[in-house]
């Protein structure tokens, strides 16, 4: 996103790889909408696009927001991933997929959207009613894109704002010339995703202009399974771990 918009003439801080403050929330410094009101008078930002844990307060007077989600699973791989190109050429061990997203939190997307409110939730330990204000907090989003869709949403999103197209997404050298350990033989757990997953079919229903919206039953199946026994697992904090593993 950030070089879409640089690419449309937007001013951006590429120094910063877009991110108007260290956390990479915005705007503001501060958990309060007159923060990020007196943020916008000073400011040239208008548009936001969520990629950190948001403040409580949305300033939709001032911003625009837009979100972009993926397949869960494959986003935690592609963070691995991450971490992996960073670590590559060093004396770190690199740890197997499956080993490092058992020391990850829970549900990545949604808590990044979430936000304050659920940084220090232990995991498998989101509750009902954090899933119902960062459902509607989504709902309230300018522009919701889903990553495995990119080649018919990006142009509704530029054509809504008036920019031009981009190139479409390519694998960076970097990436390509590394060897990574193999992903373990762990099954995936999904308690780990089934919060992504819901927001996820939101996004999709969204996109299909469906008018009225329920989950599908493996869906609700699976929030209730979590809500109700997602305790039983007994973490103390969001990584269920001493430390997390490495992101970056």
């Amino acid at each position: 996103m950030c070089a879409l918009a640089s690419l449309n003439q937007l001013r951006v801080n590429k120094e910063q790889n877009c991110n108007v403050q260290p956390d990479q929330r915005c705007c503001g410094f501060a958990d309060t909408l007159p923060a990020q009101q007196r943020f916008a008078a000073v400011t040239f930002y208008q548009f936001v696009a969520n990629e950190r844990d948001m403040y409580d307060a949305m300033d939709h007077q001032h911003y625009t927001y837009m979100v972009m989600l993926r397949q869960s699973q494959s986003r935690y791989q592609s963070h691995w991933k991450h971490m992996c190109q960073e670590q590559y050429h060093t004396n770190v061990t690199l740890p197997t997929f499956d080993t490092w997203w058992q020391a990850q939190p829970d549900n990545w997307n949604f808590r990044k959207i979430c936000g304050t409110r659920c940084q220090t939730v232990p995991k498998f330990q989101i509750t009902r009613e954090l899933f119902e204000y960062t459902l509607d907090r989504l709902k309230s989003f300018d522009h919701i894109l889903l990553l495995e869709y990119w080649d018919v949403m990006l142009p509704q999103l530029t054509q809504s704002l008036g920019w031009r197209m981009v190139p479409n997404l390519h694998i960076s050298a970097k990436a390509s010339n590394i060897t990574y350990p193999e992903l373990g033989n762990s099954a995936w757990d999904s308690f780990m995703s089934v919060l992504d997953d819901a927001l996820y079919e939101y996004g999709l229903a969204r996109y299909q202009k469906i008018d009225t919206f329920v989950f599908s039953q493996d869906t609700a199946r699976m929030l209730e399974q979590y809500f109700t026994k997602g305790r039983e697992r007994g973490c103390e904090n969001p990584c269920c771990a001493e430390s997390c593993s490495t992101y970056r």
